[in-house]
């Protein structure tokens, strides 16, 4: 995979001429139809990828009708995919379906259709349940959840903890599972008809360098106001055997603070993977930013990227959002990011 910028101006044939591909339902739209006047895709690490895009269709007022727009293909429910690049190089950007279609029939513009979806990830949101499981792991848990989703491709990293007794307690599987990713400092992640969950990949190799003045044309960075934490402690008292179980982690880059938290956990193996998961969080606060490029499908939310010529600010960032806009202006990317403090 190009990591320097100038290969990827060679993937994309210099960066000119974006390129896309909406397929809702059976229809496709394509750049060249000139259809679609602007489409958005936003990935995200914490939630469901979304994308949105308005058919700015010929109108008709003989007959009352939009040319070009099915309205059995892109309805409620209906399969979404987009990619998106340059030249004859697309990437696949979206896979999930039609949330809403909004008609707008103005009186001081042509009619258009503004359609939205989410990702694959989204149906987990929709109920709330109640349920637990017995001498379980978290991982054999997670993978008994999303067994009942249309999944592509799941993969589940193993978590080594056994629980006596595992809840879901008036929560959607989303949100259930999300908790259980936290509190072993994993993420739940969802790309493209896949779903992960899985530990955060910091230490993955940059997908691409970027400079500011060159591909960036904005970087807004953030410090966090945190104290150094050199150690955490995970705390609770066991009230059958009249103990208190601790769990602790220590950060290998030092540091003078100590958190403790209060938090139910049935050993110490548990404790001390909560104290992990709590380190790691707290590691992730030390600088946070926003920025934009050109447009580029390799920036996108559960990737690293690289940032240069930004002064003290360059580093390998985790990238924990991207939106994706083409319009008659182009082709551009904004991002959310993050330090790893290694």
């Amino acid at each position: 995979m190009p990591t320097d910028f100038a290969e990827l101006e060679g993937k994309y044939d210099g960066l000119y001429a974006p390129r896309f591909e909406v397929q809702v339902g059976e229809t496709t739209y394509t750049e060249a139809d000139g259809l679609v006047t602007e489409l958005e895709v936003d990935t995200i690490v914490d939630g469901a990828d979304r994308c949105s895009f308005v058919l700015g269709a010929p109108f008709d007022p003989a007959t009352g009708a939009l040319a070009g727009v099915d309205w059995n293909q892109i309805a409620v429910g209906s399969g979404l995919l987009v990619s998106i690049g340059y030249a004859d190089r697309l990437e696949p950007m979206f896979d999930g379906r039609v949330s809403s279609v909004r008609p707008a029939f103005s009186t001081d513009g042509p009619p258009a259709v503004e359609v939205n979806g989410y990702d694959r990830s989204f149906a987990m949101t929709h109920e709330t349940r109640s349920r637990s499981w017995d001498e379980t792991t978290d991982s054999d848990v997670v993978s008994d959840v999303v067994s009942a989703y249309e999944f592509a491709e799941v993969t589940v990293e193993s978590t080594n903890v056994v629980h006596r007794k595992l809840f879901q307690e008036s929560e959607s599987d989303y949100r259930f599972l999300v908790r259980l990713a936290d509190r072993n400092g994993f993420e739940l992640f969802s790309r493209n008809g896949a779903l992960a969950f899985r530990p955060p990949p910091y230490d993955a190799d940059p997908v691409v360098t970027l400079q500011y003045g060159q591909s960036i044309g904005a970087f807004t960075p953030e410090f966090a106001d945190e104290t150094q934490v050199g150690t955490v402690e995970v705390r609770h008292w066991d009230p059958a055997n009249k103990r208190e179980i601790v769990g602790t982690a220590e950060n290998p880059a030092g540091g003078d603070a100590t958190r403790v938290f209060r938090l139910p956990v049935a050993s110490k193996e548990e404790a001390d993977r909560e104290a992990v998961a709590a380190l790691d969080r707290l590691r992730n606060r030390t600088v946070s930013g926003s920025g934009e490029s050109v447009g580029l499908p390799e920036v996108r939310a559960g990737e690293t990227i690289r940032l240069e010529n930004i002064d003290m600010f360059t580093n390998v960032y985790y990238v924990k959002g991207s939106i994706h806009r083409v319009s008659d202006s182009g082709y551009s990317t904004t991002f959310e990011v993050t330090e790893r403090s290694l």
